[in-house]
């Protein structure tokens, strides 16, 4: 009747990353050189988890221009560990 359908998706989105945040799950993206295999990619999952406390939803993404190693961005933070670096 209020016609606030079209506030659904961001009461889900909010609602989902406040559920993620109570259950110790962290989104991180990571950007490669070339995608990294699953066991690889499960790894570095665990190693940022570790380093963090948390449990990691991983996020690949492959850049042509980085020569080697990584960018890992956790929320607002950026750790830059590529060769370039």
């Amino acid at each position: 009747n209020k016609d606030r359908a079209g506030a659904l998706p961001r009461v889900l989105a909010t609602f989902q990353r406040v559920l993620a945040e109570k259950r110790g799950i962290v989104e991180v993206s990571v950007t490669v050189a070339q995608r990294l295999e699953p066991g690889e990619g499960q790894q570095v999952a665990e190693r940022i988890g570790q380093a963090i406390g948390k449990r990691v939803v991983l996020h690949q993404y492959a850049d042509a221009s980085l020569i080697g190693g990584m960018v890992v961005r956790v929320g607002d933070r950026v750790i830059d560990g590529s060769v370039a670096t």
